[in-house]
This record gives C-alpha cells, structure tokens and sequence, in this order.
C-alpha cells in the first residue's frame, strides 16, 4: 500500500497536519512504539470553524471536495467517505456545514486513535504560550520540562488575496513564518528574520531551486542588481548602527580598569587564553 511506503521512507522528525487524523493507527502499527502524538485543537469551536472556511476561500486548492474552484486538487476526507451521507447529498451543503463536519470528525478521529500511542498529549491553541502548556511539550520531546520553547505565534496562512495570484506564493513563503510574539519582544528579531529570508530567496534564484517556480526566477543581471542594492542598503545601515554605538558609548559609565587594558583583553593579542578568561570573569564580577 503506498500510504505504508510513504510512512516507512519518511525522511521527517515531525509532520503535522490535520489529514492524518483517519491514518493515525497505520501510524501506529509502521512506526517505532516511541513514536509521539500531539493532539492540538482550538478551544473556540465557531472561531476554527470562521478561520478553516477563510483558508479555504484563499487557498483552495487545499480544500479539495470542500471548495468548488476547479483547482481544489488536494482532496480532504468528507462524510460520504465514511458512509455517513451519499455524495450527491454533499456537495449541495453550505460550506459551513461541510467545514463544521470537518472540524469534529477530525478531533473526534484523534481522540478515538490516541490510545494506540504510549506518548501523547492534549494541547489548546489558545493555551500554547502558557507556562503549561510549553513544559508539558518541552517534557514530551526531549524528556525534561526545563528545557522550554520560547513563546511563539505564527499566522501560517497570510491573508494576500489583495495580491495577483503569481505573488502570493512569496509572500506565504516570507511572512508564514514570522513569529508575531518574538517580533513584539525582540528588537533585532524582525532584522535577522527578513535578512535570513532574503538570503535565502536570493540564493533560490541564483541556483534556479525548486524551492521556487520560473515565474520567480530572475536573470543574472537582476540579480546581481537586487544584491548590489542589497550591500549598499545594509552598509548604509551598518553605518549607522555603529554610529548609535558611538553616542551610546558617550553615555555609558568610563571602564575602571581603563580603555586600553579593556582592549588588550578582548582583543586576545597580549593575554593567554587561561589569563583571558580571568580578566573576563573579574570585569563581570565590577
């Protein structure tokens, strides 16, 4: 059966996914009895069932059976796959009641399927930032409650139905991933994260991947334009970063043990390594 071939050559630590709920026990009987459930549901029942039929307006493809644009390729399981209505009956249905049933079929397969997995575990997404919740994961993955994932929020699925259909595979791609919390808190965040994506895409063109499609695909001249304004922008930034570090300098209390010997020390150039670690621990230690 393909399903048990794709299960056994599965290259991935972690799938995710809603579509797994009516396999989860050939999961079970394929894979190692270590293997690690994670039931996650959303608490507000009507705001899951409001946010599954937007994704559904804006990515149909994915809603195969659900959707009737002609490029809902990607078929989802539905009730006359499991005898409970005939499929002529289904697909006059209004897309809340369809999504509805989705929505408690789904749960209701997992709760039904998770006592074949020794670890497993319960999670609201409303809950997921909490203490709890995060040492509850923390000690399913790795065994020790202490080691704690930082607080996230992602938007997977970016609203670009304002966009031309071409683009908004970049920008799923650029923004899917962008952690809303961690940008509310971290002031450099936002920096690394878009540099990190630019590299990245870029790097996509150079190499012509199919990590993106021809339409994406840019000649060597664009290119080499795009990363020449690219150094200049980032230069220019540097620049002024090290111009605040400058003012900022003029603020901060004077170095008791002096600039120089400050410099010596963490430049390496006159001191050992051992002597380096000393002097780092008695300047913490001012």
């Amino acid at each position: 059966m393909e399903i048990c071939k794709l299960i056994d050559e599965c290259p991935h630590d972690i799938i995710v996914g809603n579509g797994y709920a009516p396999i989860l026990p050939i999961f079970a009987q394929r894979c190692d009895p270590q293997l690690k459930l994670v039931h996650l549901r959303r608490v507000d029942r009507a705001a899951a069932i409001k946010s599954l039929m937007r994704n559904c307006e804006l990515f149909p493809a994915a809603y195969g059976h659900y959707s009737d644009d002609p490029g809902a390729h990607a078929k989802r399981m539905t009730a006359f796959h499991f005898g409970e209505v005939a499929e002529d009956a289904w697909r006059p249905l209004p897309l809340a009641d369809k999504i509805s049933w989705y929505f408690d079929k789904t749960h209701s397969l997992i709760h039904e399927h998770s006592g074949l997995f020794n670890a497993r575990v319960i999670l609201e997404t409303e809950r997921l930032n909490d203490l709890g919740a995060r040492q509850m994961l923390a000690k399913l993955v790795v065994g020790d409650a202490q080691v704690l994932p930082p607080p996230t929020r992602l938007n997977a699925h970016v609203d670009d139905s304002w966009l031309p259909c071409e683009r908004r595979h970049k920008m799923q791609w650029l923004m899917g991933r962008l952690n809303a919390y961690q940008t509310a808190y971290d002031d450099v965040y936002p920096l690394e994260y878009f540099a990190d994506k630019f590299v990245a895409w870029t790097g996509y063109q150079v190499r012509r991947t199919p990590q993106i499609g021809p339409e994406d695909y840019k000649t060597p001249e664009e290119v080499a334009a795009t990363l020449e304004r690219a150094e200049h922008i980032l230069e220019k930034r540097l620049h002024d970063v090290k111009s605040l570090k400058r003012v900022l300098a003029q603020q901060l209390p004077p170095d008791p043990l002096g600039e120089d010997w400050r410099r010596a020390v963490s430049g390496g150039k006159r001191l050992g390594r051992k002597w380096m670690m000393i002097a780092s621990r008695i300047l913490a230690s001012l």
